[in-house]
């Protein structure tokens, strides 16, 4: 990743499931939409997608009680 100068240009990535492809995608634009507005930073990016990560494997995990 060192050669990406700034989010819009990581434009390479392939997957052969087309549905996780636009997922991607859209989530790439979303992030440089509002970084280009200054809205958020890279930094601030890479923490909302850990937590919507974090988000998603709690919301996905089964808890098992004793």
């Amino acid at each position: 990743m060192g050669d990406i100068k700034d989010l819009s240009d990581h434009q390479n990535f392939t997957y052969s499931d087309a549905a996780g492809d636009d997922l991607y995608n859209d989530i790439m634009k979303l992030i440089d939409q509002y970084a280009s507005q200054g809205a958020i930073s890279a930094t601030d990016a890479v923490g909302i997608l850990e937590w919507a990560k974090t988000t998603l494997i709690i919301m996905n995990t089964t808890f098992i009680e004793d």
